[in-house]
């Protein structure tokens, strides 16, 4: 079965990442393991609590802060450890000029999401989408397993 890493950096927001962890547990999978790995990028700040609470997911903890990009790549080193991949068998997955929003009834009222959105993820090759919360990874991943149907 195929495993599909996911890597969350966490600082100095509970809140914000047990919302997101919430989030991602409700996801509905099929056809391959999601492995989720949460870097803690604050080593003195304690999140036990988010261990207890969200068992099922791999929590790292780092020795001093990595930045954004630094606490991203300690998490995928550990992903790609595990023999995590995320390989799409067709060909490659293409996205061009892609827009996507979640639109409400009310007319004006748009979260838009992605917006002339551009990228080729190639056959047989490994990825990574990092970036902060709200910019659209999940839409993104969840739009390539066809959880979202458009």
């Amino acid at each position: 079965m195929t495993k599909v890493g996911l890597v969350i950096l966490h600082f100095n927001k509970p809140d914000l990442t047990g919302a997101c962890l919430e989030s991602v547990k409700q996801l509905e999978v099929k056809n391959f393991k999601l492995e989720v790995v949460i870097v803690n990028n604050n080593p003195l700040e304690e999140i036990d609590f988010l261990k207890k609470r969200f068992p099922e997911f791999i929590f790292l903890e780092v020795k001093e802060n990595l930045g954004f990009t630094g606490g991203n790549n300690f998490g995928l080193n550990r992903v790609l450890k595990d023999k995590v991949d995320f390989v799409y068998n067709g060909g490659n997955i293409e996205f061009k000029n892609a827009c996507f929003d979640y639109s409400t009834h009310e007319k004006d009222d748009k979260k838009i999401i992605l917006n002339e959105f551009n990228c080729v993820f190639e056959k047989g090759t490994k990825n990574a989408v990092v970036g902060y919360s709200g910019t659209g990874k999940s839409t993104l991943f969840n739009l390539i397993v066809n959880n979202i149907l458009i």
